[in-house]
């Protein structure tokens, strides 16, 4: 996880606010990531694949050493470098997100499930829907894309109680 990934976390975290410079060139949407499919469960159709997710405890516990003054501010930035993730197993029900081919065209559960089995590659979009054309060309025509639904309301820790200042 880079540090860009690692700040934009923190903000949703402890809802500090983020300034991103305006885009100049390149893909409109967030690249794709490449997943390994474990699971196949044809009777509910749901295809499970690993992901990796930022460690919120590891996260939080970090920020409140820093907030409470044990970790200096240089230290906690060196960690943030560090892989801060876990891995978790990620459920895709395919009656309800979508799945493409690389090439656009949109598959019904009953042919994802045809496509997809334990250990094949399989592409999850990060925007919900499916992936830039700049990556699609980047692919073979019938790759396999997972588009999940993008969760609008996530749940933010309140943020770390700020000891005032001594005089």
């Amino acid at each position: 996880m880079n540090v860009f990934t690692m700040m934009i976390c923190i903000s949703a975290l402890f809802g500090e606010r983020v300034e991103v410079q305006e885009k100049t060139s390149g893909p409109d949407r967030g690249p794709p990531r490449f997943v390994v499919i474990e699971k196949v469960d044809k009777a509910t159709a749901t295809v499970t694949y690993q992901d990796r997710v930022a460690d919120l405890a590891a996260l939080s516990e970090l920020h409140e050493k820093m907030m409470e003054g044990k970790q200096p501010l240089d230290a906690f930035l060196k960690l943030m470098g560090d892989d801060l993730s876990v891995a978790r197993d990620v459920p895709f029900p395919l009656k309800t997100g979508k799945v493409f081919t690389a090439d656009g065209m949109e598959l019904s559960p009953e042919e994802s499930l045809k496509r997809l089995s334990p250990g094949s590659i399989a592409i999850v979009s990060t925007t919900g829907r499916n992936i830039d054309p700049a990556f699609q060309k980047l692919l073979q025509k019938d790759a396999i894309v997972l588009a999940p639904p993008v969760v609008k309301d996530i749940p933010r820790l309140p943020p770390a109680p700020r000891k005032k200042p001594k005089r």
